[in-house]
């Protein structure tokens, strides 16, 4: 009867997304086999394909609760969903990531449940921390105790895998430690390390190498440790084919060259 349940909820998410299959016998794999092809269908352009993947993630995450995987999968979309609706700018991007920055959360929360010894759990919950802060303000999310938690998570998914994902998780920690209010702990030189750290494990063809570049570029000029290199830095991100990143470094070059 349990499996009966679970199967007709995941046919109900590919009539929802209208992309049913002839299959009747849906199972766990099989949704998220299709969450996979549609969050391959966004990183190479369909934006709209990254909603249909972050519903058909959470129904299964929703239906099969014990399953790692389509917990941090979800987690994942989450992020990725409310990071995309900041980067766009969208009217409401604030609530977006409040809603699926909270969402991302208990996703994450249920991931790292399951497998204590996973990195995507706690890589994905620290990540939407800093989205659920984005739609309410860090100050916010220090006062709900989010910064000892999301501290946690970053260090541990560096411990487990700082490779993961071309080394994210080093550039995810030495972001927390950049952005925090000073009274909470700001540490900028700590951030530059891990940055430069990343620098030297990530591939030059990336797609997170622009985001990096930024970071470490701007906080090379910022903190007057090596401006040319600083420069240099933020003129690679300026080139990339990542629209977010080359403009807010187009941005920074603007303020130093002055």
């Amino acid at each position: 009867m349990l499996t009966l349940r679970k199967n007709l909820i995941i046919l109900f998410v590919f009539l929802l997304i209208g992309q049913l299959s002839p299959c009747i016998g849906a199972d766990l794999n099989q949704g998220i086999k299709m969450g996979d092809e549609l969050y391959a269908k966004y990183l190479n352009g369909d934006y709209p394909s990254l909603k249909k993947a972050l519903d058909v993630y959470k129904k299964i995450a929703d239906a099969f609760p014990n399953s790692y995987e389509a917990n941090w999968k979800a987690a994942m979309a989450c992020r990725e969903y409310a990071e995309d609706a900041k980067k766009q700018g969208v009217p409401n991007w604030k609530k977006i990531c409040k809603i699926y920055g909270k969402m991302g959360m208990k996703y994450a929360e249920r991931a790292i449940k399951l497998n204590n010894k996973g990195v995507e759990g706690y890589f994905y919950y620290g990540l939407c921390v800093g989205s659920y802060s984005d739609g309410v303000s860090i100050l916010t999310a220090l006062r709900e105790g989010l910064k000892g938690k999301t501290q946690r998570a970053f260090e541990t998914a560096y411990k487990i895998n700082k490779r993961f994902l071309d080394g994210t998780p080093i550039v995810a920690l030495g972001r927390f430690w950049e952005v925090l209010p000073w009274f909470a702990g700001r540490d900028k030189k700590k951030a530059l390390k891990l940055y430069e750290e990343a620098y030297k494990i990530m591939p030059e063809d990336s797609r997170y190498r622009p985001e990096l570049l930024y970071y470490l570029g701007n906080l090379l000029v910022s903190m007057k440790k090596d401006r040319q290199r600083g420069i240099k830095l933020l003129e690679m991100a300026v080139s990339s084919k990542d629209k977010y990143f080359s403009a807010q470094a187009e941005k920074a070059l603007e303020k130093y060259k002055k």
